[in-house]
């Protein structure tokens, strides 16, 4: 065992060195965590050899020596060891008598506990732990009861400790070898066994006792003090050198509409808005630096949203030796004093400081008429200084001529009833004899007992208004115009256009029955193709009718269900038995124009059907909801479209394939976008050669009515 302890203090001799990593701690103030780390590491050592060095101690003294042999060749090295360990035995007793005066120093009770069972297995004086007694544990000695720490109401840090193998620091009631109660900080640290189990906890006690009195004393004098400032009606506070409140009375937490004690420790950035709590905090930094008290006039919004006038006098807290320790603040709320001072104030004066600022003219006039003030726009509006015209011109002296004398007598009996106008229109001339026009609005000033004393009002120039105003009427008369021209255009030239198709396929249809005899095949194949040239035209001609029509006339929006229409619509077209067309189950209705619809239908399916190169054709209607749209689509496994004509098949009389091969106009998909787009939506395709097209449209969920059929023709057109 002698051993053990002095290769216990060799190694904690050769581990002193790390004191130094400590020095800081000791050189800041911190002296009682420099000498725990010490003891700690102390206590590490202990169990470290204790598991680790003890197996190995040498053979008791007068022990025979079994081996033989060079027995006599190993007595010169037993005694050169003998002697070694003589000199490490000195030294070694001489760093645990150091050891033991450093935890003996600690005038803080330290102990390791073992803590399977709660004992205290090692212990400083300071600890009191009475060496006769036996068995001590840690509860029976700092607490005086029979069973450990209760979690719940007293955390025990040991238990603690060994849960979280961490360091844990835990307040306590502690009782001191008199029995007197003691308040202290408890700092836990756990130790490790070879098998990596908490085995033992050392606690390092340090008494806070006169802290928590301190604590206790002054939380007794905040509590007076808020008693205090609760009897004071004004609003009163007090903050801490970072704006925090120290304490705030009832008057205070009614203006902001918070329980005073809440605002403790918070910043007035709780109860204010940004800039309000960014000046009231700058306010305190320039009462702190200048230490002088400082009487301020300022406005809060408080808890009902009204805003609130405080006379506020705002002084330095300063500790004895003279230092700043935060600010005191009483405000008395004196609103109803502002509002009687403004009632005072000259109403010019207060008027002014708007007026100057406008960009309207600002004006006041007399019961009679003549101004009494007037800011500078005047001048840009009019051409007159503000001298030429307060005090020396009437209202009705810059109106025009031809109607001065009638405005001037509406305007006076309007001041006899004390009304106000509003968005009044008149012309005035300017200096330099142009006509400006005023949109005014006036209200009468009326003294305290009724009497007019004069109107207040502002002139608004709304010339570049009017003038736009009778430009825009005069565009959509002529585009009223030009559309009726386009309207009548078309269906003349509809008309001109049809009457000689119509005679030429009559003359066809003679010359095919007539000469019937006489004609080759090669002749009928060129009447035929005469006649399906002359229908072309014709569905042509119809075809650009039909787009002309589209927005022209105001459409008949209606609730429309698909479910009813698309079939129809598949009906119309009959298609070929080897084509087959679905439809998704639950389409939507929407809000549109019937026969539209029909038509978008009806071209976007025909094409399908048409082109189908496939012996099975398969086409497909769905639907799907999309960000407030109805997303359609018509879907087909036809040849499908190459990527660079996906614009172009949308563009009049723009076809992939050629006229003698299908019957096309070129027109169907121009018309379906055209209507798709009238109602607020989209179309487009999606395709691969080979694999089919998805022709896309949208149309909006809510589908509004367009109100101008005006702007409607024009847009269209």
């Amino acid at each position: 065992m002698k051993l053990f302890w002095k290769i216990y203090l060799a190694v904690f001799v050769s581990l002193l060195v790390l004191a130094f990593s400590v020095s800081y701690l000791t050189a800041s103030g911190h002296i009682a965590p420099a000498v725990l780390a010490l003891a700690a590491i102390a206590v590490i050592l202990y169990y470290i050899l204790k598991y680790f060095v003890e197996p190995f101690q040498p053979p008791a003294e007068g022990a025979e020596i079994m081996a033989k042999g060079n027995l006599n060749s190993k007595i010169p090295q037993c005694v050169q060891a003998e002697k070694i360990l003589s000199e490490n035995k000195e030294r070694l007793e001489k760093q645990a008598g150091f050891l033991n005066s450093i935890l003996e120093s600690l005038t803080h009770p330290f102990y390791v506990i073992n803590v399977s069972d709660h004992s205290i297995v090692m212990a400083n004086s300071a600890a009191g732990v009475d060496s006769s007694a036996g068995r001590v544990t840690c509860y029976a000695l700092t607490h005086r009861r029979d069973k450990p720490c209760d979690d719940v109401n007293d955390p025990c840090p040991l238990e603690i400790a060994k849960k979280t193998r961490k360091p844990v620091t835990v307040e306590h009631i502690h009782y001191d070898k008199t029995g007197n109660p003691r308040h202290v900080e408890v700092r836990a640290y756990p130790i490790l066994d070879a098998d990596d189990n908490v085995s033992h906890v050392i606690e390092y006690s340090l008494d806070i006792t006169d802290r928590k009195n301190t604590e206790q004393a002054l939380q007794k004098k905040i509590t007076e003090l808020n008693s205090f400032l609760n009897n004071i009606p004004d609003m009163a506070w007090l903050k801490d050198i970072n704006s925090n409140f120290i304490a705030a009375n009832k008057a205070f937490g009614d203006a902001v509409g918070m329980d005073p004690e809440y605002l403790v420790n918070h910043t007035c950035d709780i109860c204010f808005g940004p800039e309000a709590a960014q000046k009231f905090k700058d306010d305190d930094k320039r009462i702190m630096a200048t230490k002088k008290q400082t009487v301020i006039e300022e406005s809060i919004i408080d808890a009902k949203k009204n805003t609130v006038w405080l006379e506020t006098v705002k002084s330095p807290i300063l500790d004895a030796s003279g230092n700043v320790t935060g600010t005191v603040g009483i405000a008395r709320n004196i609103t109803e004093r502002k509002k009687i001072e403004a009632a005072l104030r000259q109403s010019g004066e207060r008027f002014k400081q708007v007026a100057e600022n406008a960009g309207e003219w600002i004006w006041e006039i007399n019961a009679e008429g003549l101004y009494t003030y007037s800011n500078h726009i005047i001048e840009e509006l009019l051409g007159y200084k503000v001298q030429e015209v307060v005090g020396k011109k009437h209202f009705y002296d810059f109106f025009a001529p031809d109607i001065r004398e009638e405005f001037k007598k509406a305007a006076l009996e309007a001041f006899d009833r004390r009304e106000s106008f509003r968005n009044f229109i008149n012309h005035n001339i300017h200096k330099n004899g142009s006509t400006v026009i005023f949109e005014t609005n006036g209200t009468p000033i009326v003294d305290d007992k009724g009497n007019l004393c004069g109107y207040r009002g502002a002139d608004r120039d709304i010339t570049d208004r009017k003038l736009s105003e009778q430009k825009q009427a005069q565009l959509v008369q002529q585009l009223e115009s030009v559309n009726k021209e386009l309207r009548d255009f078309a269906y003349i030239v509809s008309h001109d256009l049809k009457a000689p198709l119509r005679a030429v396929k009559v003359l066809v249809d003679w010359l095919s029955t007539d000469y019937a005899d006489k004609l080759d095949e090669d002749g009928k194949e060129q009447m035929t193709l005469l006649d399906k040239r002359v229908d072309r035209m014709h569905n042509l001609i119809d075809g650009i009718m039909q787009y002309s029509r589209i927005g022209r006339t105001k459409e008949q929006n209606v609730r429309v269900d698909l479910n009813e229409l698309v079939p129809e619509v598949i009906d119309l077209l009959a298609p070929p038995a080897n084509i087959t067309i679905t439809t998704q189950a639950n389409l939507p209705a929407v809000l549109c124009d019937k026969t539209r619809i029909s038509q978008v239908f009806q071209n976007l399916l025909s094409n399908a059907v048409k082109y189908m190169d496939k012996p099975h054709g398969q086409v497909e209607v769905a639907c799907v909801e999309e960000n407030g749209f109805w997303k359609f689509s018509v879907a087909d496994n036809g040849p499908g479209i190459e990527e660079q004509y996906f614009e172009k098949i949308f563009q009049m009389f723009q076809t992939l394939a050629s006229r003698d091969d299908y019957e096309s106009t070129g027109v169907g998909l121009t018309v379906a976008k055209k209507i798709v787009e009238m109602f607020g939506g989209k179309i487009w395709v999606e395709s691969k050669v080979g694999h089919g097209s998805t022709f896309f449209f949208t149309l909006p969920k809510q589908q509004e009515e367009i109100k101008d059929e005006k702007f409607q023709t024009c847009i269209v057109n």
